[in-house]
């Protein structure tokens, strides 16, 4: 059969990459995954059972290394699995898409959700679903699946918009059901299709890397194969290689530091075309590690120290996944990305909190010694009694604080009715009990409980603040204000609360408030 292409690429300079070996269950369950209908209608198309269906949509995407339906629909059009009538299609048309829908398209066989099309294209999600059935309707299509079979078979989109490693050939392929006709087409892979040793597919290396911070929680960061990447330090497995291992491995090559030690495994990430990235944590450097980092200037360029929010601007090809395992480090949790992006965001990944870089500390003044000027402010911690505190996070600037703010002329001799006045205008929150424990420079401190949390009521032009409830331990890590381990220590006895809380995801408080 005779393939045209509509590039001014020969069809023949390329051929395809493996074709995925499954078997007829495989391929069973992948035409029940992609057929549309109701349940039993699909299952009586398959001729499979209920129970060989558990799972389809999962396990078809597995087979194919899939992230969605509209991605593995592309790629069964593209390893021609599957004819378009064995999955209910009829013969695609090419169709004439807008820009906007061609975009939408491209993310959609790439295997992006709804949610991540929408931050792509700056809309809301809703919009970003209703552009998406638009696209597919526009295709002749009603589902997903479809979507992206026929953005293959028609040309829609160009291959590279399914795997980064394709070419950017945008070449209708019209099937047919005989593979002898299809071996015999000038995109066909001339070898029988067969996957090669794991050690030669270089597409699906698993690479593993460290998070390497300084004692003021900037991140190292290192430059990345191409010009203008930057990554943390790390790097391919070798053969037989544990993740750690090559993740210590290629830290001290990229670092010239010896004896690093990978801690927990903090976030897994899966892109199309690619392995999985390990990254593991790690103690923060000594001074002395810090002030000998060097670098090889042959291979990887010189490491830099960023803040987080540096990381934005400075290294944005790796910033938003780099910061979602800074996050899942607060937390104490293993985060699963795809593209860089936590598939189950926590409440620090939806808000986009940024971990505190360490500054020159306030000093701390506890409560029974001479301490030199009135208070110009008022900051508490405000404790629950299962020990957690509750932070202050404001989304028009991004700082994360403890709660408070600053004092009249009048509140100095009157510190736990300022507190309750401030509290109660700013965080919803009434606390009793107020104990001053020091001042952090200029700025008084206390411990209070909390007996519960009000609603919020912003007014019509201001942003609605965010509550946290963190493990003191946590808040220290999240909030800007200047706090010493000292004033750590005397907030916990003072509230009675054990050190060394176990992590937890940050929860966020409902604006309609909580009592427990």
């Amino acid at each position: 059969m005779t393939l045209t292409a509509h590039t001014t690429v020969a069809p023949a300079a390329f051929s395809l990459p493996p074709t995925p070996l499954l078997d007829a269950s495989g391929l069973a369950v992948l035409r029940f995954a992609l057929l549309p209908g109701t349940r039993a209608d699909r299952l009586r198309r398959t001729g499979l059972a209920a129970s060989d269906v558990v799972g389809a949509v999962d396990r078809a995407c597995c087979l194919l290394g899939a992230s969605t339906l509209a991605q593995a629909g592309a790629l069964t059009a593209l390893h021609r699995l599957l004819t378009a009538e064995q999955i209910g299609l009829a013969a695609p048309v090419p169709a004439t898409l807008t820009a906007r829908r061609r975009q939408a398209l491209a993310l959609m066989v790439g295997g992006l959700s709804t949610e991540w099309i929408a931050d792509r294209l700056g809309i809301h999600e809703a919009s970003a679903i209703g552009l998406c059935r638009e696209t597919a309707r526009a295709l002749g299509v009603t589902t997903a699946a479809h979507a992206g079979y026929a953005a293959v078979t028609t040309g829609a989109v160009p291959l590279s918009a399914i795997r980064p490693h394709l070419p950017a050939l945008t070449t209708p392929v019209h099937h047919d059901a005989r593979r002898a006709s299809v071996s015999s087409s000038p995109l066909a892979p001339s070898a029988p299709a067969s996957r090669p040793p794991a050690a030669t597919d270089t597409t699906r290396a698993a690479r593993a890397e460290v998070l390497l911070t300084d004692g003021h929680g900037r991140v190292l960061i290192t430059a990345g194969s191409g010009p203008g990447d930057s990554q943390l330090p790390g790097g391919p497995l070798m053969p037989h290689e544990t993740p750690p291992a090559a993740a210590r491995r290629h830290a001290e090559t990229a670092t010239a530091l010896t004896l690093l030690t990978p801690g927990r495994l903090l976030a897994v990430d899966w892109a199309p075309g690619t392995g999985p990235t390990y990254t593991y944590d790690h103690p923060p450097l000594t001074a002395a590690q810090t002030a000998t980092l060097t670098a090889d200037h042959t291979r990887r360029g010189t490491p830099r120290l960023l803040t987080p929010a540096d990381l934005i601007t400075r290294a944005p090809a790796d910033a938003q996944r780099v910061l979602a395992v800074l996050r899942a480090r607060v937390e104490g949790r293993t985060a699963e990305l795809e593209h860089g992006r936590p598939r189950t965001p926590g409440a620090l990944d939806t808000h986009r909190v940024l971990p505190r870089t360490a500054t020159a500390p306030e000093p701390w003044t506890p409560v029974g010694r001479r301490h030199d000027g009135p208070a110009t402010s008022v900051a508490a911690w405000l404790t629950l009694t299962c020990g957690l505190v509750v932070v202050h996070h404001d989304p028009a600037t991004g700082r994360t604080r403890l709660p408070g703010g600053p004092l009249t002329p009048g509140d100095t001799d009157a510190l736990e009715h300022a507190l309750a006045r401030i509290c109660a205008a700013t965080v919803g929150v009434r606390p009793r009990g107020a104990v001053l424990i020091g001042h952090s420079g200029t700025e008084a401190r206390l411990v209070a409980t909390v007996p519960r949390l009000g609603p919020l009521i912003a007014g019509p032009c201001e942003p609605t603040v965010v509550r946290l409830l963190t493990t003191p331990e946590q808040a220290v890590e999240l909030c800007e204000n200047s706090i010493t381990p000292a004033e750590l220590r005397d907030a916990l006895e003072t509230a009675r609360i054990a050190t060394g809380l176990l992590r937890q995801p940050v929860t966020p408080v409902p604006t309609n408030g909580m009592t427990w």
